[in-house]
Parts: C-alpha cells; structure tokens; sequence
C-alpha cells in the first residue's frame, strides 16, 4: 500500500507492523504518545518518522524502511525472561536504516520468579545487520528473583556491529555479554544495592571523545566490562572509585579516579592464558594520587581445571607512573592451587610509583618496579598471600614482609 497515516493523538495498540507491500509513512504528531500492549513493533519496508513524544514497546525489530524514532523517549519494556526463548530473541533488530532524532532509548527489560524459575540467562539480544547511531541509550535489566542475585539478568548482542552513542550510556542493572559500545558522550554506571547494579559482563565501551571531554561517573558497587580509552580529548573519572575488568588507553588524557581503580572480575577458568589486561599503547595517563588495584581472580570449582597461568598482563609503550598500586592477584579454586595467579609486567618499560606498592596475593613476574615509598609484602592466611616471583623492585623507602610473605626474586 502507497497510503499514509497518521497518529495525531495519544494511542494504546497491540501492535505494529509496516509489511514488505508497505511504500507509504506512517507519522507521529507531537505529544502522540504510542504504546503497544502487546509488544512487537515490526517493519519490513516504508517509512516511520517520530515526533515530539513516545512509543513503547517490547520488542523492536526494523528489517527495512526507515524509521525516525522519537525526540522524547522510546522504551523497551517488559518480561521477556518469563516468554519462550525465541520471544526474546531479536529483541532489538536493526538492519534498516535508523534515526535517532536526539531520543533517548530505555531497554527496561525484566524477569519476574518467585524462584521456581531459574532466570540466569540471556533476557533479550541486540542484532544489529549494521552499525546503529543512537543518542542517548539507557540500559535496566531488572532481575527481582528473591532466590538469586543481580547477575542474572542478561543482554546480548548478537552480532559483531557495534552500537555508536553520540550522547550518553548509562546503564542502572543488569549484565551485558558480547557488545561492543562506541561512546562520544559519558558513561554513567549506578548501584542502589546489589541487586539493582550495573555488572561487569563481557561487553567494550571504547570512549572516543568525539564530542570533547568525557567523564565516567560510577557509584560504589557498579562495575563496567573491557574499557578502551581512544579519545582526542580528555576522558575523567569523577567518582572516587571505580571498576572494569580490562583497560587499554590508546590515545587521548585518561584521569584516573582519586581513590580506587580496581581492575577485578573473573578472567580465568583454569587455562593458561591472561585475559585482563592493562594496556597503555598511547595517550597519558595520570593517576591523580589514587591506587590502581589489580585484584582480579581465577575461579574453578573442578579438580581437572588447574588454573595455573598468567591472569593479567601489563603492556607499555612507554614508563608508567603510578601513586599506589595494590597486587592483589587471587585464585579462588576450592581445591587448591593458590600460589598460581600470575601478574605479568612488561619487561621493557619500568613502572614508576609515588608512593606505595602493597602486594597482598598472587606473583609478580617479570617487568622493573621503582617505589619511591615502601613496598609492603603482605599474608592474610595461607590462600591470600604473597607469592613472591621475579620481578626487579628498587624500593627507596622500606621494605616490610609479614609473616609467610614471599618477596619477588629477579
């Protein structure tokens, strides 16, 4: 059909779908808000243009045509948890073209158990046939299971394109697995409690600071996946702590939180090979008299997954200066195994330390470390401890070894 519509007031539909036959537009008018009950907004061909107002919806999925969304907000809400698994597949299909229109997107999605349900597991899934433009992006996956934790609830994305936010991310709860964000505005992570928190996952924000400067914001308990840092301008963290799992610092001025960067999550199960990484390939990097803390840990619970190996690696293009730096490698196997958590430094550029170098759990290897403070060699028991290694520490101040602490030995 070559016809237009229009929708010039405030609508409740159960759905939405522009066929392949469909040539025409369908237009919001301002204030028009749409929401469709039962939750598919699907579009195979003809034209959408949005409007000063809002749709809602569960699922959206533009297979072509174009679609303006928008300038208020369009929010993706609903359980999808509860549905039969291809329900909440292709929760968020764009492979048509896609206009943001400076809206705001929410995906909102839940999962609802009174615990006889196991709702770990994918929640809903991105497929993108091409990289989509958004402006500003909301993520709230809400996990109310009394029985279980805030881990549970899952985004991914199921396809190697990636999501361009030329405004800014900020993600309230869930965990996103398998995405890859190019972010020109800020990222913003909360925490209002552990069940309602912004997880690690296994996602890339790689802030670009296409727009200019860029801040992370993040409360106490939120934590982000791979952050890449590949900016032309200046990239602060403002809050007083903060968490990733990965960091690479490619280009641009990277601020470092004035407390805690907590490089930590689980990134070995009982092979061989790192996969945290710290990684300053270019850029600057300035620590703002805070600790970096590199506490990450293997986690195995099987006897025949022994997780020796080299967990983190630092790798330089140049010397790093440090304020703190706390070591704190650990390996969590019930069945032992412990001294076996790896932290390896680069052994061409030396890493320069203000202060003070307190090394609590696993071994250091490789790599010259300067202290201009005291290097503190730390035991809490027989799995928490210092593990020596042979790493090359100049300590200007004093060296302190409790009890049971083993220092690295070039």
């Amino acid at each position: 059909s070559q016809c237009n519509a229009d929708v010039t007031s405030s609508v409740s539909v159960s759905g939405i779908e522009l066929t392949s036959s469909f040539s025409g537009t369908l237009t919001q008018f301002n204030s028009a808000d749409i929401t469709i009950t039962d939750g598919l907004y699907k579009q195979s061909s003809g034209i959408f243009v949005g409007a000063n107002a809002n749709i809602t919806m569960r699922r959206f999925q533009l297979y072509g045509g174009s679609y303006t969304a928008p300038s208020g907000v369009m929010e993706l809400t609903g359980d999808l948890g509860g549905l039969s698994a291809d329900k909440y597949y292709d929760s968020f299909l764009v492979n048509g073209q896609f206009n943001h229109n400076l809206g705001r997107i929410i995906f909102d999605w839940a999962v609802y158990t009174d615990g006889s349900q196991n709702n770990s597991g994918e929640v809903a899934e991105i497929v993108l046939g091409q990289d989509v433009i958004l402006n500003n992006l909301e993520i709230d996956l809400e996990d109310t299971n009394n029985y279980g934790g805030r881990n549970n609830a899952i985004l991914t994305q199921g396809s190697g394109n990636k999501v361009i936010i030329e405004g800014d991310l900020t993600i309230h709860d869930g965990q996103i697995q398998k995405g890859n964000f190019e972010l020109e505005g800020d990222l913003i992570l909360n925490c209002v409690s552990t069940l309602l928190c912004a997880d690690e996952g296994d996602y890339t924000v790689s802030m670009t600071g296409a727009n200019g400067n860029q801040s992370i914001i993040a409360q106490d308990g939120a934590s982000t996946s791979r952050l890449v840092i590949d900016s032309s301008a200046d990239v602060s963290v403002t809050s007083v702590n903060f968490k990733s799992q990965t960091f690479d610092l490619i280009s641009g001025n990277f601020y470092a939180p004035s407390g805690n960067y907590d490089l930590t999550g689980v990134l070995e199960r009982g092979t061989s090979n790192y996969d945290g990484h710290f990684s300053k390939t270019g850029g600057n990097f300035f620590h703002n008299n805070g600790t970096l803390v590199l506490s990450s840990f293997a986690q195995t619970d099987n006897t025949s997954k022994y997780n020796a190996g080299n967990l983190m690696i630092f790798s330089l293009s140049s010397a790093l200066s440090l304020y703190n730096l706390n070591v704190a490698i650990n390996d969590v196997n019930n069945y032992g195994g412990y001294d076996n958590a790896n932290v390896v430094f680069d052994s061409t550029y030396d890493i320069n330390i203000g202060n003070d170098l307190n090394f609590n759990d696993g071994v250091m290897k490789n790599g010259v470390i300067n202290v201009a403070g005291d290097f503190n060699v730390n035991c809490t028991n027989a799995q928490v401890c210092s593990e020596g290694g042979d790493s090359t520490v100049n300590v200007t101040g004093s060296t302190n070894v409790q009890a049971g602490g083993v220092v690295p030995t070039p």
